[in-house]
């Protein structure tokens, strides 16, 4: 059994940032080739086939929820902390004026707006719908909601939601209800 050093930079630039305890100051002793085969087994739940695939984990399931916020007012769709997955469609009567929906992330004080149409002119010709990207991803703290707002007094608006929570506070992804590996 030989051991060689290994000099390729490449090489060791990663191993210098994957363990930087480890290769300290350039230093680069302990990465060294063998001839010898030394078996390495993964026995994690990737390995083993029980990592679900992203586009499967973010699935709307039973326990997705889809309501709407019709003419004025404002909701709170969504006040537990996570990440939750959303889908926005609005609806707007663009012949009316002052016809607007916003909606927005909301810790009691300050406002980050997610999306807003802002207010329509009145000069449109009817019924236009905005669908915000397929689906994006809010993270809420503790205290946090995902809230929408449609301040004008038409009853000329309509914002549809539909979410799903796909991981926790911590980033602890949620399977889709009903889901287990075989």
């Amino acid at each position: 059994m030989a051991n060689r050093p290994i000099r390729s930079e490449q090489i060791e630039a990663q191993y210098r940032r994957l363990l930087p305890a480890q290769a300290g100051n350039e230093t680069t002793t302990d990465l060294l080739a063998s001839d010898t085969i030394v078996p390495v087994i993964n026995i994690t739940g990737a390995a083993e086939g029980q990592a679900l695939r992203d586009d499967l984990q973010r699935s709307y399931d039973i326990s997705s929820s889809t309501t709407a916020l019709a003419g004025s007012g404002f909701v709170d769709w969504i006040t537990t902390s996570g990440f939750w997955q959303v889908r926005l469609v609005i609806t707007i009567d663009s012949s009316v004026a002052g016809a607007e929906s916003s909606t927005f992330i909301n810790d009691g004080t300050t406002s980050s707006f997610v999306f807003s149409t802002g207010p329509s002119s009145g000069g449109g010709t009817g019924v236009e719908e905005y669908v915000v990207s397929p689906d994006f991803t809010v993270f809420l703290r503790p205290g946090d909601v995902l809230r929408t707002n449609h301040p004008s007094a038409t009853a000329n608006v309509v914002t549809t939601i539909s979410y799903r929570q796909v991981a926790d506070l911590y980033g602890n992804l949620t399977q889709p209800t009903g889901f287990t590996f075989q």
